[in-house]
């Protein structure tokens, strides 16, 4: 069966919305590792841990005429790569061109295998140091000898995967492993930290602006405006905002106080990481929320 290539920018007329959510539904059943992060359900954070040990994140979004359109999916960190433009976004041939008869699930795992397949571009080092050593290194050394087939079958098949973890534990030490994993992840913990402003703007500006159809979501937004204009002329705008401002830090505060814990070692890295990401997405909510409310009020 062909179908018609569509390119980024080529926006057919909208279709119904049961085969996005099976679309979504296959993707989160089939690729556990994927969370999604809106109620919408059309936008997705999805975790890829590189040769070299490091884990970068992928951020998909669905625009609002998917799948007669493609979805976009940006890194969601500074990651030089021939497959990486300028704006983080991953490039791949089946999003240059998309057609209806491409899932979610095929895209989502071309993505992770193209990035663990290909080494960052030579001269650009992994953050929090030089090259890997010890426990990361010998992990690097066992996925050498993996093609990059191989290990795109890893991503997306529990079993495959399973049997190359069980290769990497029978070869090293767990404790020698885990402590370096745990310094690594201290180091890089600490360098988001220290620009957690900016990178947060910028991952917002990707996640919200670039990928959906900016001309749409606008019409959009105004009509909404325009038909609850009456109702927030009802209430007390800055009373909404100092709320709003209110909470947030307080969300804000619990989040600083986890972190602490975290690098006293009274939390484990798995519950820190799942518990602060849910604590700032939070945060950065309340506080879009009350920018938002400050902009009708001006």
């Amino acid at each position: 069966m062909s179908y018609p290539s569509v390119r980024y920018g080529e926006y057919p007329a909208r279709v119904p919305d049961q085969r996005a959510a099976h679309q979504v539904a296959e993707f989160l059943k089939e690729i556990p590792a994927a969370r999604c992060i809106n109620a919408d359900r059309n936008l997705f954070e999805l975790p890829v841990q590189l040769r070299d040990g490091r884990v970068i994140g992928l951020q998909i979004s669905l625009p609002p005429r998917f799948p007669d359109v493609p979805p976009v999916i940006v890194v969601s960190q500074d990651f030089p790569h021939q497959h990486v433009d300028s704006n983080r976004r991953v490039q791949l041939q089946s999003l240059n061109h998309w057609h209806p008869g491409l899932t979610l699930k095929k895209v989502a795992a071309d993505a992770q295998a193209l990035l663990v397949g290909q080494n960052p571009t030579p001269g650009q080092p992994a953050p929090g140091g030089g090259p890997a050593a010890g426990g990361v290194g010998e992990i690097a050394n066992i996925l050498e000898g993996y093609s990059n087939e191989d290990l795109g079958t890893c991503i997306v098949d529990t079993g495959a995967y399973k049997q190359l973890f069980e290769r990497v534990v029978q070869t090293l030490q767990p404790e020698k492993m885990n402590e370096e994993v745990r310094k690594r992840n201290e180091a890089a913990a600490k360098a988001n930290l220290s620009r957690e402003g900016e990178i947060n703007e910028l991952i917002n500006q990707i996640a919200i602006i670039k990928s959906s159809e900016y001309a749409y979501a606008r019409k959009d937004f105004e009509e909404k405006v325009a038909k609850h204009m009456s109702i927030a002329g009802k209430i007390s705008i800055p009373a909404l905002i100092n709320s709003l401002q209110e909470s947030g830090k307080e969300v804000d505060d619990e989040s600083e106080k986890l972190d602490d814990k975290f690098r006293n070692g009274e939390v484990e890295l798995e519950d820190f990481a799942r518990d602060y990401c849910k604590m700032r997405m939070e945060f950065y909510t309340r506080e879009l929320k009350a920018q938002a409310a400050t902009q009708l009020h001006m």
